[in-house]
Parts: structure tokens; C-alpha cells; sequence
């Protein structure tokens, strides 16, 4: 099994694009986000996790707070 892809953040903001449409969900105060697979795990400052399909994932962008 491959490693996971971690990147570091300082409280940023993503906003996740899903395939098959318009729709989006934003995530304030990020603090971590770790590919594994299939899953992306974005975990943030005030102790919340989301939990992502990668396939399901077109776009994700930080945007501005």
C-alpha cells in the first residue's frame, strides 16, 4: 500500500468541487489534508474531520476568508 499525501495548512478555507454538477462544500479552518487511496481526510483547527471520495472530487481550491 502506497503512503499518504499529507499537506500542512494555516487555517485556510478549501472549497471541494464534486464531479456531476454545481455543487460545493467549503472547509474554514484547515489545518491538515491527507490523501490515502481513495479518501481524502481534511481534518481542522477546531477538531472536525471530513471525509472525502476522491473520485467524486473535480476541483478543490483555497479560497480566501
Amino acid at each position: 500500500m502506497a503512503e499518504p499525501t499529507i499537506k500542512q495548512f494555516d487555517r485556510v478555507m478549501l472549497k471541494v468541487w464534486f464531479s456531476g454538477g454545481n455543487y460545493s462544500r467549503n472547509v474554514a479552518d484547515v489545518m491538515t489534508v491527507e490523501r490515502n487511496g481513495n479518501v481524502l481526510t481534511v481534518y481542522s483547527y477546531d477538531q472536525r474531520t471530513s471525509i472525502f471520495n476522491w473520485d467524486n472530487i473535480s476541483l478543490i481550491e483555497e479560497i480566501e476568508q
